[in-house]
């Protein structure tokens, strides 16, 4: 079905030939990778350097590497789903072939490697791309005028630096395929704890340490890739306490983040997006395991490394900045070996549990425990917590959950608010630590067929 492919040259090549500036975008070749497309290439370049769309006002920003791939993915799609049903991509128009056909095709799944409907998220997605190489096209005078029908609707926005939503009027494409957010499922306390139990037993704990990380401050996989051994200070002394005079168990410190944050590029560094800064909190106790990690299970790791490099190549990974390695390698760990360790295991909670579920679970348990522990001073005025739901559950969102997680749309705190509401009146575990002590300490509960990665 795949005619287009796309390729990821290898970065070194390339810039020894000069090419500096392009070594990390992805090629695509057609006829099953035989033949180069000078047209999609030019236009991959120009997207994802940002000389495309066309403003007048200079170059823009370049997009991200995982932004630059799903754009070549999405265009290599169409591009093969045009030849594949003998359309010409000179010819093609908006109603009868992007929205009448490929689109259609894609949310009924006779476009689809599975057989089965895509998710209206990926139909849009392919099929903005789409519209953006034929208008391009048309841009450069290589087919004839490509007309994309738009209509003005509000869009809101909310940011982790205001508390408030802006409304903004943007062009909509007519036909985009409707996305009806489904409820959020997340995992009880007890499932959390066997995950983690069957984590530790496959892949080892400092994937355990790494995915905690996650679920307790809701970072991004790539900002965990990102983080470095000195993002909390070596010294406790230069943690900067958010609550002093809490008990220890419950304070958390404030740590800046900024490698492979969400937003704007302004650089790259040992292989990371250098984006927007951003403070969060991380629990004090979770700092100081991580502190322990880096000075103990993190040096033995790197030991891993010199039986396979030597000299200069050693010392310059020896020097990686990263703080999570792979224990097996002694290598970073990498984006996508903490996708496959958070799935790969027997006691996954439930299809669908994926890293970034695990900022959805840290959203609604802050939310949870904000709203309970405003329940009995609600209810100490005669009101129900009910009754002032969304009012309180939207307050909470804005003023202690939007900085951390760095974005929040409106309708996504739609889906905390309605989580919260299904669950009023059900007792919520409230620490999944227990349940994984638990689990460690009965080796009978070990899942069969679990091993070392």
């Amino acid at each position: 079905m795949q005619r287009y492919m796309v390729i990821q040259p290898l970065a070194e090549v390339l810039a020894c030939k000069g090419y500096e500036h392009a070594a990390a975008l992805p090629v695509l070749f057609k006829d099953g990778g035989t033949r180069y497309d000078p047209d999609a290439n030019e236009f991959l370049f120009e997207r994802c350097l940002g000389y495309w769309p066309y403003t007048g006002e200079g170059q823009q920003p370049p997009v991200t590497s995982m932004s630059q791939r799903t754009y070549a993915h999405a265009l290599a799609d169409f591009l093969s789903y045009a030849a594949t049903r003998n359309i010409e991509v000179a010819g093609a128009d908006y109603v009868r072939h992007v929205y009448g056909r490929y689109q259609s095709e894609m949310l009924a799944g006779t476009w689809s490697s599975t057989g089965n409907p895509l998710s209206e998220n990926t139909v849009n997605s392919r099929v903005d791309r789409a519209c953006e190489y034929l208008a391009w096209l048309a841009y450069k005078g290589r087919r004839p005028e490509f007309l994309i029908p738009t209509r003005d609707v509000d869009f809101r926005l909310g940011t982790h630096k205001s508390t408030h939503s802006d409304v903004r009027p943007i062009k909509a494409r007519i036909g985009r395929a409707r996305h009806r957010r489904k409820d959020l499922r997340l995992p009880t306390d007890q499932e959390l704890g066997r995950w983690l139990a069957s984590v530790d037993r496959r892949h080892g704990p400092e994937l355990v340490l790494a995915f905690e990380l996650i679920l307790q401050t809701a970072i991004r996989k790539a900002e965990l890739v990102g983080w470095r051994i000195d993002t909390i200070p070596k010294n406790e002394s230069d943690w900067v306490a958010a609550n002093p005079m809490a008990r220890p168990e419950d304070q958390s410190i404030i740590v800046s983040i900024r490698y492979g944050t969400k937003g704007r590029m302004y650089g790259k560094d040992s292989g990371d997006k250098i984006g927007p800064r951003r403070d969060i909190l991380v629990p004090l106790v979770l700092a100081r395991r991580i502190r322990e990690y880096c000075d103990t299970a993190r040096r033995r790791a790197l030991l891993k490394l010199a039986a396979r490099f030597k000299g200069a190549e050693l010392s310059r990974h020896m020097s990686d900045p990263h703080l999570f390695l792979d224990g097996r390698t002694g290598e970073p760990l990498n984006y996508d070996r903490v996708t496959n360790c958070w799935r790969n295991v027997a006691a996954l909670p439930f299809k669908g549990w994926s890293p970034h579920g695990g900022r959805h679970w840290w959203a609604c348990m802050k939310l949870w425990r904000g709203l309970k522990v405003r329940e009995a001073e609600m209810k100490s005025r005669g009101k129900s917590i009910e009754q002032g739901l969304i009012a309180l559950g939207t307050d909470i969102i804005q003023l202690e959950i939007t900085d951390q997680l760095g974005h929040v749309d409106v309708a996504t705190t739609h889906r905390y608010i309605r989580w919260v509401a299904l669950q009023l009146g059900t007792a919520l575990p409230t620490s999944y630590a227990a349940y994984l002590e638990a689990e460690d300490a009965n080796p009978s509960n070990a899942m069969a067929g679990e091993k070392l990665a």
